[in-house]
């Protein structure tokens, strides 16, 4: 008794000698490197290459995973707020060194507090005061750009138009001593209708 011919699927330099997507053979394809031939027995094997038209769809979460996903939410949110919470103690240990001259160390406590809160307005501002101080216009600038993004005050305003003046950006300045203007403007008409 001989032993049975073994089976092995056809190589990749099989399936690229064939013509057609047709000619593709199936799990366990030995036939004949023609393409016509092999066509005959393809209807009669499982395909071992699907082409198109299995798309997997989402299904709809479980209970649990939506509970996990909550809980997930809460705990990030409990996070921010210790984030925020220690982004306020590191802002009034940047105020004590700032009073007591020590720049570098109210800089660095500063910094600190915007990477835990990076909208605190208090922290951004102090940074800006501290780079003005120091003659480093253009940083702060950016400070006070990123300060009129996070809070709606027009001393930021008003503060952005002094530093585009000492910058020598002076139709910046104009402009935004317009923008300044206008703002202070309408919130004295909204104070008024009260």
């Amino acid at each position: 008794d001989a032993p049975a011919p073994i089976h092995q699927p056809a190589t990749h330099r099989d399936l690229a000698k064939r013509r057609h997507v047709g000619d593709i053979g199936t799990a366990g394809d030995t036939g004949p490197e023609d393409g016509e031939s092999s066509r005959g027995c393809f209807q009669h094997r499982r395909p071992a290459i699907v082409l198109a038209g299995t798309q997997t769809r989402m299904a709809k979460p479980t209970i649990q995973e939506r509970r996990k996903q909550a809980l997930r939410q809460r705990r990030a949110e409990e996070q921010r707020e210790f984030d925020r919470e220690d982004a306020g103690y590191l802002y009034g240990d940047a105020v004590e060194a700032h009073r007591s001259g020590d720049i570098p160390a109210a800089d660095r406590f500063l910094k600190k507090a915007l990477i835990l809160d990076p909208h605190h307005a208090r922290a951004i501002e102090l940074l800006a005061q501290i780079h003005n101080e120091a003659e480093h216009y253009a940083e702060a600038l950016g400070y006070m750009q990123r300060l009129r993004k996070v809070e709606t005050n027009p001393r930021a305003i008003y503060n952005i138009a002094v530093l585009h003046h000492q910058l020598g950006q002076e139709e910046k300045a104009l402009e935004t001593m317009r923008e300044f203007l206008s703002e202070t403007k309408g919130r004295q008409d909204a104070e008024s209708r009260r």
